[in-house]
């Protein structure tokens, strides 16, 4: 798909996204022989080409699944483990990346950090559901459903919400 990923300009966007969580300054995700690379421009101008794969499991991770979601516009992302190898600044900036696009977006995840992210997010509460789910015994999946200000009440109450899966009767 790089060619596709190429012409809607996506290589730039996503690189400037990459910006946002790194002190340094990238240009543009590249296919060359070896595998992806990004250009890195340097203060004093000069650029190195680095790949992918060293720049951290997140921000590849991340990469990767951006410029795909980019170059097919899902009316649906689907995304299990969400912050699976992200540090706080990445988390924050895909969930404001996700929740600026025209699609449904459904995360799993085990993270505090994602739940305090979501509190911080300027969306509509209307635009938001937090389901917590437990798979009984027989395998059947069950849920409570809570509100952004239901999220923010246990927060600021400082009881982690994903061990209350049993106390709310569920």
């Amino acid at each position: 798909m790089e060619d596709e990923i190429v012409k809607i300009g996506a290589t730039k966007r996503v690189a400037e996204f990459v910006n946002q969580c790194i002190d340094e300054k990238y240009t543009e995700v590249l296919w060359k022989r070896d595998g992806i690379s990004c250009r890195k421009e340097l203060p004093d101008g000069s650029l190195l080409y680095p790949k992918l794969d060293d720049l951290g499991d997140g921000i590849k991770k991340a990469t990767i699944i951006m410029l795909l979601l980019e170059a097919h516009s899902p009316r649906a992302v689907l995304w299990d483990d969400f912050e699976s190898a992200s540090h706080p600044t990445l988390i924050r900036a895909q969930l404001e990346w996700l929740s600026k696009k025209d699609w449904q977006v459904v995360l799993a995840t085990h993270s505090i950090d994602v739940l305090y992210q979501l509190l911080e997010l300027e969306i509509s509460p209307a635009d938001l559901q937090i389901l917590q789910m437990k798979k009984l015994k027989d395998d059947t999946l069950v849920y409570e459903s809570l509100t952004i200000d239901d999220l923010e009440d246990l927060m600021n109450a400082n009881a982690d919400p994903r061990r209350l899966v049993g106390t709310l009767g569920i």
